[in-house]
């Protein structure tokens, strides 16, 4: 049994340090970038691109069908936040390039061809991806850049809660666990959410609207 436990204890030790040294990888890469530019943002967007990259290597590592289609799901929803935070912002085409992350359904070409699409655009083309219906649902015409920002956000908070809802029925495997995380997380926000508006005394209406969903 000792034997056993110290193999165990070595593999876990073996993992700590894979994990390690990949995470302090990311860590140079983004201050290499950064070295190089002098840009602060390029820090965040290296950062946000190694995470996902990491999520969507995790996913496969379990080899859940489920989890990668819901991790690549993910980032297209990120990529199309990118897109519409870079026009935004003034930014030109260079910029999102540096942002888009590999590894979604949808290829980052076809976000630099949306690069000039307007809203009602962007929903028509994607209206056929996978997360064509948080697209639908979250963008809309009459709002502008920073709204359709705002509203494409609460999408990706909803397109997560969706995925604990789908897989609430199984009762063991990393899907429980993930299930446990994200309802935490949607219960954080939400209850982040009531305090600000509490503290601002904003209206009930606009803070139910803001409101994450949720399933127990």
């Amino acid at each position: 049994f000792d034997k056993v436990a110290s193999l165990s204890s070595d593999k876990e030790d073996d993992l700590v340090k894979d994990s390690r040294d990949l995470y302090l990888d990311y860590a140079q890469k983004a201050l290499s970038t950064y070295e190089e530019t002098k840009n602060p943002q390029d820090i965040d967007i290296s950062l946000d691109k190694s995470y996902y990259e990491k999520l969507l290597l995790d996913a496969k590592a379990l080899d859940l069908d489920t989890l990668i289609d819901f991790t690549r799901e993910t980032i297209d929803l990120i990529n199309l936040k990118s897109l519409l935070r870079v026009k935004s912002q003034g930014e030109d085409m260079e910029t999102l390039e540096k942002t888009l992350i590999e590894g979604g359904f949808i290829e980052p070409i076809k976000f630099k061809e949306y690069f000039s699409y307007e809203i009602n655009q962007l929903i028509g083309s994607l209206s056929n991806a996978k997360v064509g219906g948080y697209v639908k649902d979250s963008l809309k015409d009459d709002l502008d850049l920073d709204d359709n920002i705002l509203a494409l956000e609460k999408a990706i908070d909803s397109h997560m809660t969706d995925y604990t809802r789908d897989s609430k029925m199984i009762t063991f495997g990393p899907e429980v666990l993930m299930n446990y995380v994200i309802s935490k997380e949607t219960e954080i926000k939400n209850l982040r959410i009531l305090l600000v508006s509490k503290l601002n005394k904003l209206d009930k209406e606009f803070t139910l609207e803001k409101l994450r969903k949720s399933y127990v």
